[in-house]
């Protein structure tokens, strides 16, 4: 898998219906084997605590925090918050198909309040408008 293929996701968030949701939960458990930095123990939920800065709070908190998911028949979108040294905030989409992982997009975001697929695509189109990231996935 590489870190590419955003026309792709573009043309997908633009056409496909999603379901959003604001739980770890509801991402498929596939998902998360297949991509541990967002399995149930690195992820915290919204209402949950996680080391939002390099200050670490508890050892067993997750590093990151969701801040909106949705999905649909075969397109899983995240948007997290990671703590830590620089903290920033992360998208992640996810392209599926018979339970595996197909494909992955990720990057840090330069937008604060994506809580929409509307929003996602405005962040993505003011900040990679143009322009394709490439490169192995990194674990974000």
């Amino acid at each position: 898998m590489k870190n590419m293929n955003l026309d792709f996701f573009v043309v997908k968030l633009q056409t496909e219906h999603f379901t959003t949701f604001s739980s770890k939960d509801k991402i498929p458990s596939f998902i998360k084997e297949q991509l541990p930095f967002i399995n149930d123990s690195s992820i915290a939920n919204p209402n949950e605590e996680y080391n939002a800065t390099d200050l670490v709070l508890n050892e067993h908190f997750p590093w990151r925090q969701i801040r909106y998911g949705a999905i649909s028949n075969d397109v899983l979108v995240l948007f997290y918050y990671k703590g830590g040294f620089a903290s920033n905030n992360v998208v992640v989409l996810v392209s599926f198909s018979n339970n595996a992982v197909e494909d992955v997009w990720i990057s840090h975001s330069f937008c604060d309040d994506v809580n929409s697929i509307s929003s996602l695509l405005n962040c993505l189109n003011q900040n990679f408008k143009d322009k394709q990231v490439v490169g192995e996935i990194p674990n974000y």
